[in-house]
């Protein structure tokens, strides 16, 4: 069992909740946000499932704000609300068909190359023969001319 603390809101913004007005959906989320992430993560154990089904019991529940008590603490409602969501987004993932990196052949489109870090790190020549005027808007920008550029801030060659 795990409690996670919440503060109860009271029978106004519940009122205001069952009459969809902006403000009570912002006050239920800050309440109780955190009880419905913890319930969704609870059962599907990763982050971004987490957060869509916390974003979804949202909507669920604004969705059904007519039905809401508002004598009663919102909390149990919300995790069951949550809790379903959740297990909807567990049963749609499990139909996703996955397969093993290892069993993903190379041809496919994908599989995406990228260049080695020692290619990715080194500097290269942005504009190496550029128009006379494209020049002069690179130097107004940059603040460089591109001879600067193509041999390194510090008049050093610049290996491509």
């Amino acid at each position: 069992m795990f409690v996670v603390p919440c503060a109860p809101v009271d029978a106004a913004v519940l009122e205001a909740f069952r009459r969809r007005e902006s403000g009570a959906i912002r006050t239920l989320y800050r309440e109780y946000g955190r009880l419905v992430y913890t319930v969704a993560h609870r059962v599907l154990g990763r982050h971004e499932l987490a957060e869509e089904a916390a974003q979804q019991t949202f909507v669920r529940a604004w969705q059904a704000a007519d039905r809401i008590d508002v004598d009663r603490d919102p909390a149990p409602w919300l995790a069951t609300i949550a809790k379903r969501t959740a297990i909807d987004i567990y049963r749609r993932e499990a139909r996703r068909p996955t397969s093993a990196l290892s069993d993903v052949a190379a041809s496919d489109r994908a599989v995406v190359s990228l260049p080695s870090a020692r290619v990715l790190n080194r500097p290269t020549c942005v504009v190496p023969r550029a128009s006379r005027a494209s020049r002069r808007v690179f130097t107004t920008i940059v603040g460089r001319r591109t001879y600067d550029m193509a041999h390194g801030w510090n008049g050093t060659a610049v290996h491509v």
